[in-house]
Order: C-alpha cells, then structure tokens, then sequence
C-alpha cells in the first residue's frame, strides 16, 4: 500500500472516529438523504449495488468515490458504502482521493465519467467522481 492510499484509508478511518461518517446500507442511505456531502462506495460492491448509490448520488447532486477496501478503512469489514456527512472531511477525503488518483494516472484528466458536465478541476475521485462537490 502506497503512501498516498495510507492517506486516504487513514483519513476516511478518522471521519469514521470522529463520528461524521455513515456506514452501511440503511443508515448511509438516509445520511444521503439528510445532507450527505460524499459518498462512499467500495470498489468491489456488486454492479446493481454501485447502480443504485450511483443514481442516488447523481439525483441528489453528491459526489460518490469508488475506493478500496472501505470495510478495512472504517474498521466494520463487511460494509460497502458509507456517506461523509461533513463538508471539512468529505473535502479532506476527496483530496487525498485526487493525490492518489493523478498518482496513478500520472496526473491525466478523469476518464469514464459519466456526467460530463462536471468541471474537471472539481473531479475529485480514486478514479471518478459522478457528480460535483457542494460546499
């Protein structure tokens, strides 16, 4: 694991602790509902799983980030989603996020989104984010 990936499990971990992170399916989809500034989803969720928080996230204009390992970042193994629920650590994961992103991308712009509208510079994802940030 990179440095860089240390960072943002670290800092998706810390939310977690500090109490601004809803995880699990129930309670992430009504912190969604209720003002959620960033959702997360792991990367290995099923693809009708990633669909429905995709849509979600697209109908309520909420950034989404596809990451590894998300169960392991928040210490409950068998979560697949979870929704930051303040603007300060949904910026702070999302910068980690585009370190880690234009690292592996050796800094080229997002590729596959799929809401073109977005302004690139806002594009804050391990790969991409479907929808723009509110702050």
């Amino acid at each position: 694991m990179s440095e860089l990936e240390k960072r943002l499990m670290s800092a998706i971990g810390l939310c977690m602790k500090a109490g601004k992170l809803a995880s699990g399916e129930f309670a992430a989809e009504k912190a969604l509902k209720t003002g959620g500034r960033l959702a997360l989803v792991d990367e290995n969720a099923s693809d009708n799983t990633k669909k429905q928080w995709r849509d979600a996230c697209e109908f309520r204009s909420v950034p989404i980030l596809f990451v590894r390992e998300l169960g392991a970042a928040i210490g409950k193994s068998a979560r697949m989603c979870a929704v930051v629920t303040d603007g300060g650590f949904a910026r702070m994961i999302a910068s980690a996020a585009q370190k880690l992103r234009e690292e592996r991308d050796g800094g080229a712009g997002c590729t596959g989104c799929e809401n073109e509208e977005t302004d690139k510079s806002e594009k804050q994802n391990v790969y991409h984010t479907e929808a723009e940030t509110n702050d």
